[in-house]
C-alpha cells in the first residue's frame, strides 16, 4: 500500500477523475438529448435509443483517449 501510495502522482488522480465522470455526463446527456428529441413518437424511440447508444459508446473511447493524450503526453 506504501509503495503504491507513493508512485500515484497527481496526474494519475487527475485522469482517474475525468475518466470517470465525463464520458458519464456525456452519456447522460447523449441519451436525454436522443430521447426528448423524438417527441411523441414511440416508434422511432427505439432508433433513436440505438443511435443515442452508439454515439454514448464512441464518445466514451473518443473521451478516454483524449483525456489520456492530454495528461500523460502534455507538458
Amino acid at each position: 500500500m506504501d509503495t503504491v501510495s507513493r508512485a500515484v502522482q497527481p496526474k494519475d488522480v487527475f485522469n482517474i477523475l475525468a475518466k470517470s465522470i465525463l464520458p458519464a455526463l456525456f452519456a447522460s446527456a447523449s441519451c436525454c438529448i436522443g430521447g426528448l428529441g423524438v417527441g411523441g413518437r414511440s416508434r422511432k424511440s427505439r432508433h433513436a435509443t440505438q443511435r443515442a447508444l452508439t454515439r454514448s459508446v464512441a464518445g466514451l473511447f473518443v473521451i478516454s483517449a483524449a483525456v489520456s493524450l492530454l495528461t500523460y503526453l502534455g507538458p
